[in-house]
């Protein structure tokens, strides 16, 4: 991309970012991709939850999900969905609608075009500003269905 692409991904990162810190909209046990936040956080965490556990003779057990090809897995009318449901404008909506929509891709490898051109409905750009931001948001209600444990993500 461009470095005024890059600029306005910044722009926007920044805004949604703001947005979304002043509804205090993100899960507090989110540490992915968070401002304030580091792989140390999610670390102390688990590590108090076990020895409280232990503590109070609870059973413990740790479940780690991998996020492999996470980013590829943002469908987008959903995301849209759940950002609407957060309080995001329409025009907003819109604009990340058409950030994420009409982009090409195929595989290359060297000089060999291995797939043809394709337009994904369920992925966020690559290398993108916002896209760690919007893939966090995306899974921001996982915990919902997380009933009777203790969790960080």
């Amino acid at each position: 991309m461009c470095v005024l692409s890059k600029v306005i991904e910044k722009i926007v990162h920044v805004q949604i970012a703001q947005f979304i810190e002043g509804k205090s909209i993100m899960n507090h046990l989110q540490s992915g991709f968070v401002s304030g936040h580091s792989t140390v956080t999610p670390l102390l965490k688990v590590t108090d939850d076990i020895r409280e556990g232990i503590d109070d003779k609870k059973a413990n057990m740790l479940i780690l999900l991998d996020f492999s090809k996470a980013f590829d897995r943002v469908h987008h009318e959903l995301l849209i969905v759940k950002l609407r449901n957060m309080g995001f404008s329409e025009s907003v909506l819109a604009w990340i609608k058409d950030y994420l929509t009409e982009r090409w891709q195929r595989v290359v490898d060297g000089d060999l075009f291995i797939s043809k051109w394709a337009s994904p409905e369920t992925s966020v750009p690559q290398g993108s500003v916002p896209g760690p931001l919007l893939f966090a948001l995306y899974i921001n209600d996982i915990s919902d269905s997380l009933k009777f444990c203790k969790y960080h993500m």
